[in-house]
């Protein structure tokens, strides 16, 4: 060792703070998480069909009034059953029921709700429009599930259709109006 006035005159090297390996994969976390968080953003922003769904969806309330609309009370175990969220045992029973009386309207109603709440948008969709070429007396309602599940299946021209006639009505009016404005 050298000394200079009693000085080391060596350049004391600092051991690196991170190994390459650590930076990199420092560098690959932020990636990612920038990555994934861009992704939730544009997914979950206030105007992706995703959140407007999960914002303005909520189960339907069964009552038995809707047993009462169908032709004898052959829906109270079903929508016993949707009620207590058995949906699986609701669609069970509203499969059986329809397929015994095709006129059921009801039934295909409360089963097209069924099948949204266990994610069978598709079914879900064929259900709803089953209801809506045979039956003015729920069209609302079932309108505004039709609807959404348009959204949920990325079918936003569908669902523009039926939320500009729901804006027109009555009970789905403002939520209707509100998403349209979210949409456009």
């Amino acid at each position: 060792i050298e000394k200079y006035d009693g000085f080391d005159t060596r350049v004391k090297k600092k051991p690196p703070r991170f190994s390459i390996k650590q930076k990199f994969l420092l560098a690959a976390g932020v990636a990612l998480f920038i990555g994934v968080s861009l992704e939730l953003n544009s997914k979950y922003s206030g105007n992706s069909d995703t959140y407007i769904f999960a914002t303005y969806y909520h189960p339907y309330t069964a009552d038995y009034k809707l047993s009462r609309l169908s032709q004898n009370n052959c829906l109270t175990p079903a929508i016993a059953n949707y009620n207590a969220g058995n949906y699986i045992g609701a669609i069970k029973l509203l499969r059986e029921i329809t397929k015994a009386d095709s006129s059921n309207i009801s039934g295909y109603f409360l089963l097209g709700v069924s099948l949204m709440e266990t994610q069978n948008f598709e079914e879900a969709i064929q259900k709803f429009n089953y209801v809506i070429d045979r039956n003015d007396r729920i069209r609302e309602q079932t309108e505004w599930y039709l609807a959404l599940c348009y959204l949920k299946t990325d079918q936003r021209s569908k669902a523009v259709l039926l939320l500009n006639d729901l804006a027109s009505q009555y009970y789905y009016q403002n939520k209707a109006v509100d998403i349209l404005k979210k949409i456009k």
